[in-house]
Protein backbone atom coordinates (compact mmCIF):
# COMPACT_ATOMS: atom_id res chain seq x y z
CA UNK A 1 0.00 0.00 0.00
CA UNK A 2 1.38 3.15 -0.85
CA UNK A 3 -0.08 6.50 0.49
CA UNK A 4 0.71 9.78 -0.79
CA UNK A 5 0.10 13.26 0.63
CA UNK A 6 -1.28 16.17 -0.89
CA UNK A 7 -1.65 19.47 0.19
CA UNK A 8 -3.32 21.37 3.45
CA UNK A 9 -6.29 20.77 1.67
CA UNK A 10 -6.52 16.88 1.84
CA UNK A 11 -8.95 15.77 3.68
CA UNK A 12 -11.52 18.43 2.18
CA UNK A 13 -12.45 16.42 -0.77
CA UNK A 14 -12.74 12.72 -1.39
CA UNK A 15 -9.55 10.46 -1.62
CA UNK A 16 -8.28 9.07 -4.81
CA UNK A 17 -7.15 5.64 -4.41
CA UNK A 18 -5.90 2.68 -7.06
CA UNK A 19 -5.97 -0.26 -7.42
CA UNK A 20 -4.41 -3.16 -9.77
CA UNK A 21 -2.08 -6.48 -9.32
CA UNK A 22 0.71 -4.14 -9.89
CA UNK A 23 2.93 -2.11 -6.86
CA UNK A 24 3.01 1.20 -7.63
CA UNK A 25 6.73 1.44 -8.48
CA UNK A 26 6.41 -1.36 -10.71
CA UNK A 27 7.77 -1.05 -14.40
CA UNK A 28 5.17 -1.26 -17.09
CA UNK A 29 2.09 0.88 -18.53
CA UNK A 30 -0.55 0.77 -15.30
CA UNK A 31 2.09 1.79 -12.84
CA UNK A 32 3.15 4.73 -15.22
CA UNK A 33 -0.68 5.25 -15.34
CA UNK A 34 -1.34 4.86 -11.40
CA UNK A 35 1.11 7.30 -10.61
CA UNK A 36 0.25 9.86 -13.05
CA UNK A 37 -3.63 9.54 -11.91
CA UNK A 38 -1.98 10.58 -8.52
CA UNK A 39 0.04 13.54 -9.64
CA UNK A 40 -3.37 14.82 -11.03
CA UNK A 41 -4.80 15.05 -7.60
CA UNK A 42 -2.14 17.21 -5.55
CA UNK A 43 -4.98 18.42 -3.40
CA UNK A 44 -6.17 15.09 -1.98
CA UNK A 45 -4.86 12.05 -0.40
CA UNK A 46 -4.10 9.83 -3.36
CA UNK A 47 -3.22 5.56 -2.25
CA UNK A 48 -2.43 2.67 -4.22
CA UNK A 49 -3.17 -1.03 -2.99
CA UNK A 50 -2.17 -3.56 -5.01
CA UNK A 51 -2.21 -7.88 -4.65
CA UNK A 52 1.22 -7.91 -3.35
CA UNK A 53 1.14 -5.16 -0.76
CA UNK A 54 -0.20 -7.94 1.80
CA UNK A 55 1.73 -10.35 2.76
CA UNK A 56 -0.76 -13.46 1.85
CA UNK A 57 -0.57 -12.90 -1.16
CA UNK A 58 2.31 -15.50 -1.56
CA UNK A 59 0.26 -17.90 -0.09
CA UNK A 60 -2.45 -16.92 -2.40
CA UNK A 61 -0.62 -16.57 -5.51
CA UNK A 62 -2.43 -19.89 -7.03
CA UNK A 63 -5.52 -18.29 -7.48
CA UNK A 64 -6.46 -17.07 -11.12
CA UNK A 65 -6.30 -13.30 -11.58
CA UNK A 66 -9.97 -12.47 -11.05
CA UNK A 67 -10.02 -13.90 -8.18
CA UNK A 68 -7.40 -12.05 -6.66
CA UNK A 69 -8.87 -9.00 -7.76
CA UNK A 70 -12.12 -10.40 -5.95
CA UNK A 71 -10.00 -11.74 -2.70
CA UNK A 72 -8.11 -8.36 -2.47
CA UNK A 73 -10.97 -5.57 -2.65
CA UNK A 74 -13.42 -8.10 -0.22
CA UNK A 75 -10.81 -7.18 2.24
CA UNK A 76 -9.77 -3.78 1.61
CA UNK A 77 -13.86 -3.16 2.45
CA UNK A 78 -14.18 -5.80 4.91
CA UNK A 79 -11.17 -4.00 6.86
CA UNK A 80 -12.10 -0.65 5.99
CA UNK A 81 -9.28 0.32 4.18
CA UNK A 82 -11.53 1.72 1.95
CA UNK A 83 -14.18 4.65 2.68
CA UNK A 84 -17.42 5.12 0.93
CA UNK A 85 -16.30 8.10 -0.28
CA UNK A 86 -13.41 7.35 -2.15
CA UNK A 87 -13.01 7.87 -5.96
CA UNK A 88 -11.88 4.37 -7.00
CA UNK A 89 -10.43 3.71 -9.95
CA UNK A 90 -8.94 0.16 -10.61
CA UNK A 91 -7.52 -1.07 -13.28
CA UNK A 92 -10.08 -3.78 -15.45
CA UNK A 93 -11.84 -6.35 -13.31
CA UNK A 94 -10.07 -5.11 -10.34
CA UNK A 95 -12.43 -3.29 -9.43
CA UNK A 96 -14.60 -7.07 -9.07
CA UNK A 97 -16.27 -6.24 -5.16
CA UNK A 98 -16.83 -2.54 -5.40
CA UNK A 99 -19.97 -2.78 -6.87
CA UNK A 100 -21.69 -0.80 -3.91
CA UNK A 101 -19.14 2.19 -4.17
CA UNK A 102 -20.83 4.86 -5.45
CA UNK A 103 -17.20 6.72 -6.86
CA UNK A 104 -15.78 3.35 -8.35
CA UNK A 105 -14.39 3.61 -11.66
CA UNK A 106 -13.38 0.26 -14.12
CA UNK A 107 -10.32 1.53 -16.04
CA UNK A 108 -9.90 -0.27 -19.16
CA UNK A 109 -6.19 -0.55 -20.74
CA UNK A 110 -6.41 -3.17 -23.37
CA UNK A 111 -8.23 -5.74 -25.08
CA UNK A 112 -8.38 -8.86 -23.79
CA UNK A 113 -6.85 -11.71 -24.54
CA UNK A 114 -5.83 -10.00 -28.17
CA UNK A 115 -9.31 -10.63 -29.58
CA UNK A 116 -11.00 -7.85 -31.68
CA UNK A 117 -14.72 -7.82 -33.71
CA UNK A 118 -12.61 -8.63 -37.04
CA UNK A 119 -10.98 -11.63 -35.35
CA UNK A 120 -13.83 -12.99 -33.54
CA UNK A 121 -15.83 -13.15 -37.01
CA UNK A 122 -13.25 -14.96 -38.35
CA UNK A 123 -13.86 -17.56 -36.12
CA UNK A 124 -10.72 -17.08 -33.61
CA UNK A 125 -10.05 -18.22 -30.44
CA UNK A 126 -9.03 -16.13 -27.48
CA UNK A 127 -5.31 -16.70 -25.98
CA UNK A 128 -6.30 -16.83 -23.02
CA UNK A 129 -9.97 -18.12 -22.80
CA UNK A 130 -10.55 -18.20 -18.80
CA UNK A 131 -9.08 -14.79 -18.70
CA UNK A 132 -10.89 -13.65 -21.22
CA UNK A 133 -14.02 -14.96 -20.15
CA UNK A 134 -13.21 -13.19 -16.55
CA UNK A 135 -13.46 -10.35 -18.28
CA UNK A 136 -16.44 -10.13 -20.44
CA UNK A 137 -18.26 -11.65 -17.56
CA UNK A 138 -17.11 -9.08 -14.57
CA UNK A 139 -18.08 -6.15 -17.46
CA UNK A 140 -21.15 -7.34 -18.01
CA UNK A 141 -21.93 -7.50 -14.66
CA UNK A 142 -20.57 -3.67 -13.86
CA UNK A 143 -22.51 -2.14 -16.99
CA UNK A 144 -25.68 -3.83 -15.95
CA UNK A 145 -25.69 -2.04 -12.64
CA UNK A 146 -24.64 1.45 -14.84
CA UNK A 147 -21.29 1.79 -13.17
CA UNK A 148 -18.53 4.11 -14.03
CA UNK A 149 -16.63 2.87 -16.49
CA UNK A 150 -13.82 4.41 -18.89
CA UNK A 151 -11.08 3.26 -21.68
CA UNK A 152 -7.73 4.20 -22.71
CA UNK A 153 -8.15 5.35 -25.83
CA UNK A 154 -11.33 5.38 -28.84
CA UNK A 155 -9.83 1.48 -30.32
CA UNK A 156 -10.31 0.39 -26.58
CA UNK A 157 -14.35 1.64 -26.47
CA UNK A 158 -14.78 0.86 -29.91
CA UNK A 159 -14.17 -2.81 -29.52
CA UNK A 160 -16.00 -3.04 -26.08
CA UNK A 161 -18.83 -1.53 -28.24
CA UNK A 162 -18.79 -3.62 -31.02
CA UNK A 163 -18.57 -7.10 -29.46
CA UNK A 164 -20.39 -6.58 -26.63
CA UNK A 165 -22.34 -3.45 -26.38
CA UNK A 166 -20.37 -2.11 -23.51
CA UNK A 167 -20.19 1.89 -23.34
CA UNK A 168 -17.96 3.88 -21.58
CA UNK A 169 -18.65 6.82 -19.76
CA UNK A 170 -15.59 8.50 -21.56
CA UNK A 171 -11.99 8.21 -23.12
CA UNK A 172 -8.78 9.24 -21.20
CA UNK A 173 -5.66 8.72 -23.43
CA UNK A 174 -2.56 8.03 -21.49
CA UNK A 175 -0.15 11.08 -21.17
CA UNK A 176 3.65 11.57 -21.75
CA UNK A 177 5.41 14.23 -20.55
CA UNK A 178 6.04 16.43 -23.49
CA UNK A 179 8.67 18.74 -22.15
CA UNK A 180 11.36 15.86 -21.72
CA UNK A 181 9.86 13.87 -25.20
CA UNK A 182 10.13 16.38 -27.24
CA UNK A 183 12.39 17.47 -30.85
CA UNK A 184 15.58 17.55 -31.32
CA UNK A 185 15.34 21.54 -32.16
CA UNK A 186 12.21 24.36 -31.74
CA UNK A 187 9.19 23.03 -33.76
CA UNK A 188 8.15 25.55 -36.32
CA UNK A 189 4.39 24.97 -36.99
CA UNK A 190 4.32 27.24 -40.14
CA UNK A 191 5.76 23.57 -41.93
CA UNK A 192 4.33 20.21 -41.82
CA UNK A 193 7.45 18.89 -42.45
CA UNK A 194 10.75 20.80 -41.39
CA UNK A 195 14.67 19.20 -41.28
CA UNK A 196 16.94 20.13 -38.38
CA UNK A 197 20.64 19.87 -38.21
CA UNK A 198 22.20 16.04 -38.32
CA UNK A 199 23.22 15.46 -34.53
CA UNK A 200 24.60 12.02 -35.23
CA UNK A 201 26.52 10.79 -38.24
CA UNK A 202 24.83 7.61 -39.57
CA UNK A 203 24.81 5.24 -42.46
CA UNK A 204 21.66 4.18 -42.36
CA UNK A 205 18.41 5.26 -41.23
CA UNK A 206 17.51 4.79 -37.83
CA UNK A 207 14.28 2.94 -37.07
CA UNK A 208 13.74 2.54 -33.55
CA UNK A 209 10.73 0.00 -32.03
CA UNK A 210 9.46 -0.71 -28.67
CA UNK A 211 9.12 -4.53 -29.12
CA UNK A 212 11.09 -5.66 -26.48
CA UNK A 213 9.80 -8.64 -25.79
CA UNK A 214 11.37 -10.73 -28.54
CA UNK A 215 9.98 -13.28 -30.40
CA UNK A 216 5.96 -12.05 -29.39
CA UNK A 217 3.75 -11.93 -32.31
CA UNK A 218 1.22 -9.96 -30.94
CA UNK A 219 3.54 -6.81 -30.09
CA UNK A 220 4.68 -7.89 -34.02
CA UNK A 221 8.53 -9.00 -33.61
CA UNK A 222 8.18 -11.45 -36.84
CA UNK A 223 7.57 -7.72 -38.30
CA UNK A 224 10.71 -6.24 -36.54
CA UNK A 225 12.91 -9.36 -37.62
CA UNK A 226 11.44 -8.86 -41.57
CA UNK A 227 13.74 -5.08 -40.86
CA UNK A 228 16.40 -6.48 -39.31
CA UNK A 229 17.09 -8.83 -42.27
CA UNK A 230 16.67 -6.46 -44.95
CA UNK A 231 19.94 -4.55 -43.52
CA UNK A 232 18.65 -1.00 -45.67
CA UNK A 233 18.08 0.31 -42.00
CA UNK A 234 19.88 0.47 -38.82
CA UNK A 235 16.83 -1.62 -36.50
CA UNK A 236 16.95 -1.54 -32.69
CA UNK A 237 14.57 -0.84 -29.74
CA UNK A 238 15.06 2.09 -27.80
CA UNK A 239 17.02 0.67 -24.83
CA UNK A 240 19.74 -0.57 -27.37
CA UNK A 241 19.59 3.10 -29.36
CA UNK A 242 20.34 4.80 -25.92
CA UNK A 243 22.75 2.65 -24.61
CA UNK A 244 24.49 2.59 -28.43
CA UNK A 245 24.11 6.35 -27.98
CA UNK A 246 25.12 6.89 -24.68
CA UNK A 247 22.03 9.54 -24.38
CA UNK A 248 19.05 9.01 -22.39
CA UNK A 249 15.77 7.51 -24.06
CA UNK A 250 13.87 10.67 -24.60
CA UNK A 251 17.10 12.40 -26.46
CA UNK A 252 17.91 8.71 -28.48
CA UNK A 253 14.13 8.75 -29.06
CA UNK A 254 14.76 12.07 -31.03
CA UNK A 255 17.44 11.07 -33.22
CA UNK A 256 15.55 7.91 -34.56
CA UNK A 257 14.25 8.50 -38.26
CA UNK A 258 10.47 6.52 -37.87
CA UNK A 259 9.59 4.74 -35.53
CA UNK A 260 7.95 1.05 -36.41
CA UNK A 261 5.22 0.13 -33.89
CA UNK A 262 3.38 -2.93 -35.51
CA UNK A 263 1.45 -4.51 -32.37
CA UNK A 264 -2.44 -5.54 -33.74
CA UNK A 265 -4.02 -4.78 -30.10
CA UNK A 266 -2.07 -2.37 -28.38
CA UNK A 267 -4.80 -0.07 -26.11
CA UNK A 268 -2.52 2.80 -25.91
CA UNK A 269 0.96 2.72 -26.15
CA UNK A 270 3.27 5.09 -24.34
CA UNK A 271 5.69 4.43 -26.90
CA UNK A 272 3.74 5.95 -29.85
CA UNK A 273 2.68 8.86 -27.52
CA UNK A 274 6.78 9.51 -26.98
CA UNK A 275 7.79 8.82 -30.31
CA UNK A 276 4.76 11.55 -31.48
CA UNK A 277 6.07 14.27 -28.91
CA UNK A 278 8.97 13.83 -30.20
CA UNK A 279 7.70 14.45 -33.84
CA UNK A 280 9.08 11.20 -35.05
CA UNK A 281 7.23 9.72 -38.33
CA UNK A 282 5.48 6.22 -37.33
CA UNK A 283 4.58 3.22 -39.53
CA UNK A 284 1.71 1.56 -37.32
CA UNK A 285 -1.31 -0.21 -37.73
CA UNK A 286 -4.93 1.71 -36.81
CA UNK A 287 -5.12 0.17 -33.32
CA UNK A 288 -4.91 2.00 -29.70
CA UNK A 289 -4.58 6.16 -30.15
CA UNK A 290 -2.95 5.54 -33.90
CA UNK A 291 -7.16 4.56 -34.62
CA UNK A 292 -7.97 8.19 -33.47
CA UNK A 293 -5.85 10.07 -35.93
CA UNK A 294 -5.48 7.57 -38.49
CA UNK A 295 -7.54 9.68 -41.24
CA UNK A 296 -6.05 12.98 -39.21
CA UNK A 297 -3.71 14.06 -42.11
CA UNK A 298 -1.10 11.54 -40.11
CA UNK A 299 3.19 12.35 -41.31
CA UNK A 300 3.54 8.60 -41.45
CA UNK A 301 1.77 5.32 -42.67
CA UNK A 302 -0.79 4.29 -40.61
CA UNK A 303 -1.97 0.92 -41.74
CA UNK A 304 -5.34 -0.81 -41.74
CA UNK A 305 -5.10 -4.00 -38.95
CA UNK A 306 -7.14 -6.12 -41.45
CA UNK A 307 -3.36 -5.64 -43.82
CA UNK A 308 -0.91 -6.34 -40.94
CA UNK A 309 1.50 -8.61 -42.32
CA UNK A 310 5.86 -8.06 -42.02
CA UNK A 311 5.64 -7.67 -45.83
CA UNK A 312 3.61 -4.75 -45.42
CA UNK A 313 5.56 -3.05 -42.37
CA UNK A 314 8.69 -3.39 -44.32
CA UNK A 315 7.61 -1.54 -47.88
CA UNK A 316 6.34 1.38 -45.69
CA UNK A 317 9.27 1.76 -43.84
CA UNK A 318 11.34 1.58 -46.55
CA UNK A 319 9.55 4.32 -48.48
CA UNK A 320 9.33 6.40 -45.54
CA UNK A 321 13.35 5.97 -44.38
CA UNK A 322 13.49 7.15 -48.42
CA UNK A 323 12.55 10.45 -48.07
CA UNK A 324 14.91 11.47 -46.04
CA UNK A 325 17.91 9.33 -46.02
CA UNK A 326 20.52 10.20 -43.74
CA UNK A 327 19.16 13.01 -42.72
CA UNK A 328 16.95 14.07 -39.41
CA UNK A 329 12.96 15.28 -40.29
CA UNK A 330 10.63 15.80 -37.48
CA UNK A 331 6.85 16.64 -38.13
CA UNK A 332 5.44 19.20 -36.86
CA UNK A 333 2.35 17.48 -37.02
CA UNK A 334 2.64 14.63 -35.08
CA UNK A 335 4.07 16.82 -32.27
CA UNK A 336 1.32 18.95 -32.57
CA UNK A 337 -1.40 15.94 -31.95
CA UNK A 338 1.11 14.56 -28.86
CA UNK A 339 0.68 18.00 -27.69
CA UNK A 340 -2.95 17.93 -27.78
CA UNK A 341 -3.91 14.53 -27.01
CA UNK A 342 -1.45 12.83 -25.27
CA UNK A 343 0.58 15.55 -23.00
CA UNK A 344 0.80 15.08 -19.49
CA UNK A 345 -1.20 18.42 -18.79
CA UNK A 346 -4.40 17.16 -20.74
CA UNK A 347 -4.18 13.59 -18.75
CA UNK A 348 -3.88 15.24 -15.39
CA UNK A 349 -7.04 17.68 -17.06
CA UNK A 350 -9.25 15.24 -18.49
CA UNK A 351 -9.26 13.36 -15.45
CA UNK A 352 -9.72 16.18 -12.31
CA UNK A 353 -12.68 16.87 -15.20
CA UNK A 354 -13.94 13.22 -14.95
CA UNK A 355 -13.79 12.76 -11.49
CA UNK A 356 -15.67 16.35 -10.49
CA UNK A 357 -18.32 14.86 -12.76
CA UNK A 358 -18.93 11.80 -11.08
CA UNK A 359 -18.92 13.34 -7.54
CA UNK A 360 -21.53 15.48 -8.29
Amino acid sequence: MVVQQGSDQKGAMNRIVTISFTTLDAPGGVPKFNRDLHAAFPDRETIHFSWWDFPWSIEMEHLPEWEKARTLNHYLVSSRKLLPTDVVIADGFWADGLQHMKLAVSHSHGIWSHLTKEDTDAGKAPDMPYHHAAQVNFRRRWTDLKKHITAVSDFIAVQMELQWGFKVDKIINNGVDTNIYRPLAPVDYSDEKYEVREFIKRDKPIVVHGVNDKGNINKGWDHIQALIDDGSMDVCSLDELAAKLNMSKPDAMAQATIMVHPSGYEGNSMFVAEAMACGIPIVGYDVGFLYKVRDNGFVGYIIPRSERRPEVTLVAAKQLTGHAPGRYFCSASVRSLALKHLSLDVFKKNWREYVEEIEK
